[in-house]
């Protein structure tokens, strides 16, 4: 066996020697570096052209839980229609987020385009460069790889339902990743669902306001003043009568003689907005 045995200062001068060349590469890197920074016209260009494009901020993936009250209502609905049912809950942030989405989308394409070219561009003097300085061109790409926009062109929206017993014995819970295109298409069944109850709505309220005085006299007339389902009257019988619509309003009946007729109180209490199109109102 070899036992080398030098003595101590000769660890430290090979220790110092090591710290001076390391001291001494990254100074040769950093010169070269703000020499490209100095002397690239890409470098320039890309930050040029970062300041023509705004992206929005997007998350990789968002999170919506649906925690259910009972398990009939956790077998009931679905992930989609809870999704559906928060995004009538929330319609402007799911908006701005497709929106946001598909902004990124459109304009990264176009700014990939502009990048590219940039990088595959080269005048004269930076032919010269990269000719008299092999280490001119890498350190360019990386410089110009560093500050290149690449915003979030995507998400994913986890929605999870579950449902734990009162005892806490049991528990339930299924997901489902919605990319952006399913994500879309459950905001554009919301916005629809928006738009069909705000019309009927709309709808139910014009109905009931040309219920006039008028329209009410001439259909209790034609029943004779009595409830067509019992036959009771207000004068024999001291009932109260209404108006019902046999279809109902909620049901998109229309407030026209043929749809109307004459009640007791208690027979279109018992009726409220039963229907049935296929048998006996």
């Amino acid at each position: 066996m070899y036992n080398f045995d030098f003595p101590p200062f000769i660890y430290i001068d090979f220790i110092c020697v090591l710290i001076i060349f390391i001291i001494s590469l990254v100074s040769i890197k950093s010169k070269r570096k703000e020499f490209v920074l100095q002397n690239s016209q890409k470098i320039q260009k890309v930050k040029d052209l970062n300041k023509k494009y705004v992206f929005y901020p997007v998350n990789p993936s968002y999170t919506y839980i649906k925690r259910c009250v009972s398990k009939k209502e956790y077998d009931r609905i679905s992930l989609y229609d809870a999704l559906c049912d928060d995004i009538i809950q929330h319609t402007i942030f799911y908006k701005d987020l497709i929106n946001s989405v598909n902004h990124n989308k459109k304009q990264s394409n176009i700014y990939n385009n502009e990048y590219q070219k940039i990088l595959t561009s080269c005048n004269d003097v930076e032919n010269e460069l990269c000719e008299n300085n092999r280490f001119f061109k890498k350190i360019e790409y990386d410089l110009c790889d560093s500050i290149r926009l690449s915003p979030n062109t995507s998400t994913t929206m986890h929605v999870k339902k579950s449902y734990v017993s009162p005892q806490g014995r049991k528990s339930y819970e299924t997901y489902h990743d919605y990319n952006i295109e399913e994500l879309s298409s459950c905001y554009n069944n919301a916005v629809n669902k928006i738009k069909e109850t705000k019309t009927k709505k709309e709808n139910m309220k014009y109905q009931r306001e040309i219920m006039t005085d008028s329209l009410r006299y001439d259909v209790m007339k034609r029943d004779g003043f009595k409830c067509v389902l019992c036959g009771a009257s207000a004068q024999r019988d001291g009932v109260k009568l209404h108006v019902d619509h046999i279809k109902p309003v909620s049901k998109g009946g229309k407030t026209e003689l043929s749809n109307l007729r004459t009640l007791c109180e208690r027979c279109n209490f018992g009726k409220r907005d039963k229907y049935d199109p296929y048998g006996a109102n």
